[in-house]
């Protein structure tokens, strides 16, 4: 799926339901790129449950569902997608999850992640977003709220995101703003 308006171009893939590329006045913010290991990587969420939690106890894929599933797809207006999937329930999970990714392309680009029990049991959601930035320049001068990220990736990845962020790569600088994610971890 794709969406240009107000000097924004947004490609999804719906396999994954994932943002291929993320441009604003031809400038890309998010992309696709080949990984360290030699997999090909763009943003996408992690759901029902992020990194190694779930695994064991609700034998949940490793970082999920989400990132795997075939997703539906609607323009809702001149400047907005709208995406979604269901998680299967299982006999460890016993819930199936409506999840939504909402797409706005004002003057700001908004990313919207709804989590919804569409059938089943009261079950947690432990969920992570994985923003793969465009960094042409290299990511080691990045700076997260004026610390430089690869402090905190020789720490422990962890660090408390406040409700409004300043992320400045060498090549551009961001303002953003989250609810509802209260930890990023940086690796």
């Amino acid at each position: 799926m794709n969406l240009i308006c107000n000097d924004w171009s947004l490609t999804l893939d719906l396999s994954g339901g994932r943002i291929r590329e993320l441009t604003y006045k031809g400038e890309r913010v998010f992309g696709t790129y080949k990984r360290i290991d030699g997999k090909m990587g763009n943003t996408h969420i992690c759901a029902p449950s992020f990194d190694k939690e779930g695994q064991e106890e609700y034998q949940l894929p490793f970082h999920g569902y989400a990132r795997t599933l075939i997703w539906s797809g609607e323009q809702v207006s001149d400047d907005t997608l709208r995406i979604k999937t269901i998680t299967p329930s299982s006999q460890k999970y016993p819930a199936e999850l409506e999840l939504t990714q909402t797409f706005s392309l004002s003057d700001i680009f908004n990313h919207i992640i709804e989590v919804k029990n569409s059938k089943g049991d009261e079950v947690p959601v432990n969920m992570g977003i994985h923003y793969y930035w465009d960094t042409p320049q290299g990511w080691k001068e990045s700076t997260l709220n004026g610390k430089k990220l690869s402090s905190y990736i020789e720490s422990n990845g962890y660090i408390d995101l406040t409700n409004e962020s300043t992320i400045t790569l060498p090549q551009a600088k961001y303002q953003m703003t989250s609810d509802g994610l209260h930890t990023v971890m940086l690796w």
